[in-house]
């Protein structure tokens, strides 16, 4: 890169998207300083890489002088970093083609009222998404995931948690063979014994969230999950209300 711009050594990717806003403005690379204000931690499936390189692009082009739409940044994402998530867009609830950058499908409703108890399954591990192999699914695997498509849009309209959950679940069953979580059998079975809707996973990542039902959701229940993932992962919970009118 020419130019003296200055990017914390550890902003790989964004000073590569940088380069890629330059570049796609066909203007030569000038003087600058990019600063980072954040406190998404990294590796664990948090989208902190995507969150970097969005507000790179973003904060380049309008230095510049220039605006891009949300399809242009998709199309700039897609130049430094092969796979991202929906972050950029506007907070509904949609299908995102993480590898083509692309809105599949865009729900009417919101996501329904539940809570996730999230937590780290793995405090030592921390993943690159740069650096992540694509699973090579099966036509079977590729079969099933066409029916949880299928399925989220009756999520949606019926806003139930219970089918989220199984949706979530059958695809984090069948990732587990590519991006394997800890004690992920342990976690599925008490999950079921303790009336959770499903359990949803971070692909590039260590992050697993158990999925409640809202109406299911209670103290004593906020109290168990936290006293097991503490057992089982040595790690604090975390509890959070998603979706509904909060």
């Amino acid at each position: 890169m020419e130019g003296g711009l200055v990017v914390s050594k550890n902003k790989i990717l964004s000073r590569k998207a940088i380069e890629v806003v330059y570049d796609y403005f066909e203007i030569s690379c000038g003087n600058g300083e990019l600063n980072f204000d954040t406190e998404i931690p990294v590796g664990k499936g948090y989208g902190s890489s995507t969150a970097d390189i969005c507000a790179t692009i973003q904060a380049v082009s309008q230095a510049l002088g220039k605006h891009l739409t949300y399809q242009e940044i998709f199309k700039l994402c897609a130049r430094v970093e092969g796979a991202s998530d929906s972050t950029i867009l506007p907070n509904m609830a949609m299908l995102f083609d993480h590898t083509k950058h692309e809105v599949l499908q865009i729900y009417s409703k919101s996501f329904p009222k539940m809570h996730i108890v999230g937590f780290d399954s793995d405090v030592t591990q921390s993943v690159l998404t740069e650096k992540l192999i694509r699973p090579k699914y099966s036509s079977e695997e590729r079969r099933i995931f066409k029916l949880i498509n299928n399925l989220l849009t009756k999520v949606f309209s019926d806003q139930s948690v219970e089918l989220l959950g199984r949706a979530a679940t059958i695809s984090a069953e069948i990732n587990q063979k590519y991006y394997p979580k800890k004690n992920f059998k342990e976690l599925l079975e008490i999950s079921k014994d303790i009336g959770a809707s499903g359990i949803q996973i971070s692909h590039s990542g260590t992050l697993i969230g158990l999925i409640f039902d809202d109406e299911t959701w209670n103290k004593e229940l906020s109290s168990y999950c936290e006293k097991m993932i503490q057992r089982s992962y040595g790690v604090k919970a975390y509890n959070f209300q998603l979706g509904g009118t909060i």
